[in-house]
């Protein structure tokens, strides 16, 4: 079990993952006036939640 939760950590804070963060970040501070943001519920059958990034911003539960 310890080994599932350090793999999952060490890919939570990758240099991918990071970049990824910073992405979206830039993505939404840099908008106009307006920013619409939108996620499906589902997917091809699957349940689906919004992006980690959101919430770590405090903009989604």
């Amino acid at each position: 079990m310890s080994y599932v939760l350090r793999n999952y950590q060490d890919h939570y804070n990758s240099p991918e993952m990071e970049e990824e963060r910073r992405n979206c970040f830039v993505a939404i501070t840099r908008t106009g006036k307006t920013l619409t943001l939108s996620y499906a519920d589902r997917y091809r059958g699957w349940t689906k939640k919004p992006s980690r990034f959101l919430s770590e911003m405090g903009l989604c539960g």
